[in-house]
């Protein structure tokens, strides 16, 4: 008998190690931005191999990136914020994009047309069209400190700050079940 439960309990604590070491972790939403793109000449034709730098102003970290066979360009596992996005190739002038703003999960899409000349020259781009997210239906905001701490909340709790997101509609009243429910559901509409 008293093998037979040193080899149940050794089972079971092998199952749950097994559990407990095993799993990635499994994630509701996801946080991080992403740019994609492509890079191409002044004829229109794909560049490839050109370098893309993206450096977040505020960090000032950097993610490089290289465009493909037909000049497409992806990088991911950016935070929020304000970038600076650089793509230089030999034989073309350096292009430079300011003022990128990414939220919350956003797929944002940056184009870059490269015009023939010498890398000692660059091209800056300071102002742009507001991004479009067409590529999923996530919406994202970011809340910063300032105006979490202006926002009325509903019994005190930071989770009724979602209905000041736009697109977000109260659709009915549902009972208190936990002490940080608002009493009401939300639904992007």
């Amino acid at each position: 008998m008293n093998l037979q439960f040193k080899a149940w309990a050794t089972g079971v604590a092998l199952f749950f190690s097994l559990i407990f070491f095993s799993g990635t972790g499994l994630y509701g939403q996801g946080f991080q931005a992403t740019l994609d793109g492509q890079v191409t000449d002044s004829a229109g034709a794909a560049v490839t191999g050109a370098k893309i730098t993206v450096k977040e102003i505020q960090t000032g970290t950097t993610t490089i990136g290289v465009s493909g066979d037909q000049g497409y360009y992806h990088v991911g596992s950016l935070g929020a914020g304000h970038y600076s996005v650089t793509v230089e190739k030999p034989s073309f002038n350096i292009s430079i994009r300011e003022g990128v703003q990414l939220e919350v999960a956003q797929h944002a899409t940056v184009d870059f047309k490269l015009a023939p000349g010498s890398v000692s020259q660059s091209v800056t781009v300071t102002s742009q069209a507001t991004q479009l997210q067409t590529v999923t239906a996530d919406q994202g905001v970011v809340v910063d400190q300032a105006r979490m701490l202006a926002m009325p909340t509903q019994g005190h709790s930071p989770f009724s700050g979602v209905f000041s997101v736009p697109g977000v509609a109260v659709i009915s009243a549902i009972q208190r079940s936990r002490a940080f429910d608002t009493g009401e559901q939300a639904t992007l509409g």
